[in-house]
């Protein structure tokens, strides 16, 4: 759980398995604290959390708040397509 470490105090959207309503979408904030098997958000950051998601029923987390760079967490690997290699 400390690589989820890396999303406190990001503006996050998070989703759970395809057949849940809404493609998913669960809901998101600002992450708070990554504990106890729960992620929890809040309405703005440094505010007390308003939301908690349990890590067993997220697939994804999307980080929404900073231009779009692929990193790896730790022990992860991130490939780049090249225009020529997406079709």
């Amino acid at each position: 759980m400390s690589a989820l470490k890396v999303f406190i105090g990001k503006l996050v959207n998070v989703f759970g398995p395809p057949d849940h309503e809404d493609d998913g979408f669960l809901g998101g904030g600002y992450v708070t604290d990554v504990t106890d098997g729960f992620v929890f958000v809040a309405d703005a950051p440094g505010e007390v959390p308003v939301m908690a998601f349990a890590l067993a029923h997220i697939a994804v987390i999307a980080v929404t708040d900073e231009v779009p760079d692929l990193k790896p967490l730790p022990g992860g690997k991130v490939h780049r397509l090249r225009p020529s290699e997406r079709e």
